[in-house]
């Protein structure tokens, strides 16, 4: 959790292969409301199509399972 001037929020890393890509999803609580978010880290500049594919599908699954 890290505290900052909008308010708290909490990171989970939902998707990874250690070595090309990650998956994050940020559940953030704000002063009158709260903000969902899924973040595509890459180590490369572009990430290649088969990996973007990959986290995309787990990024849909896993924010579907969290409404």
């Amino acid at each position: 959790m890290v505290l900052g001037v909008a308010g708290s929020a909490a990171y989970t890393v939902f998707a990874t292969d250690y070595d090309n890509y990650a998956g994050i999803f940020t559940c953030q609580k704000l002063t009158f409301a709260h903000r969902q978010s899924a973040t595509i880290l890459s180590r490369r500049r572009d990430l290649d199509k088969i990996y973007l594919d990959k986290v995309c599908s787990v990024t849909y699954i896993f924010l579907s399972e969290c409404f």
